[in-house]
């Protein structure tokens, strides 16, 4: 039987070591490209808002607030509130935060649970944490060129909310601050956290859904 060198067996291992090292890494490498795929699918589907969806999307809530009657009692309307509109959106942080805006935020605290029911299957999570995740960061939104609306881009300029006085008169001031849109691409859905903020502070903020139509954005929740 002729004799087999130990260079043949030694590149015969080697082979054997990397066909093998092959099979092992193959499967862990196309789990990594789908996955890397997979995020980058997602990340074109759920977006924020661009600038002209924000506006439009601004503006559909902006004329919803100025078709709300407030109740003063049954079968009296109040007079409607001067709407002041922030430049800033809607954020959610510390309540220890400071700045010449703190005044602004009447409305900032850290979330402690999810601002979207996460019980809604018609809610893609990937949407409610994009939003989750929007509502930290600061952002400005433009002059949505309202009549009725008073865009406010000083903190200077902001009525006093809260005081003894603030209330006083037939129509008492109401700010509104709405957050940068979480948008879903493939559905035209779209999801904004809206707090508005009566003279007395009082207010409640919610998450409004809308749907596209055509260039423009309806509110449907």
């Amino acid at each position: 039987m002729p004799s087999i060198r130990k260079s043949t067996v030694l590149r015969l291992s080697v082979a054997g070591a990397i066909l093998l090292a092959g099979m092992v890494a193959y499967p862990l490498a196309r789990d990594s490209w789908q996955d890397l795929q997979s995020r980058r699918a997602q990340e074109r589907e759920f977006v924020a808002a661009d600038d002209l969806d924000q506006q439009a999307i601004v503006r559909a809530l902006l004329i919803r607030e100025l078709a709300m009657v407030v109740p003063c009692a049954p079968s009296v309307a109040c007079p409607a509130p001067v709407i002041h509109f922030d430049r800033n959106t809607a954020t959610l942080r510390p309540l220890s935060g400071a700045g010449p805006w703190t005044a602004y935020e009447v409305r900032s605290a850290l979330p402690m649970r999810s601002l979207v029911d996460t019980g809604d299957a018609s809610l893609p999570p990937p949407l409610r944490e994009l939003l989750q995740r929007l509502v930290q960061r600061s952002a400005v939104n433009a002059d949505p060129a309202l009549p009725g609306i008073v865009y406010v881009s000083d903190p200077a300029l902001l009525p006093p909310l809260g005081t003894p006085h603030a209330c006083d008169g037939p129509r008492g001031p109401m700010l509104v601050r709405i957050s940068r849109a979480a948008v879903q691409a493939s559905q035209g859905m779209a999801l904004a956290l809206v707090v508005p903020t009566y003279c007395d502070r009082s207010g409640n903020t919610w998450v409004a859904r809308l749907q596209r139509n055509g260039t423009q954005w309806q509110v449907v929740e």
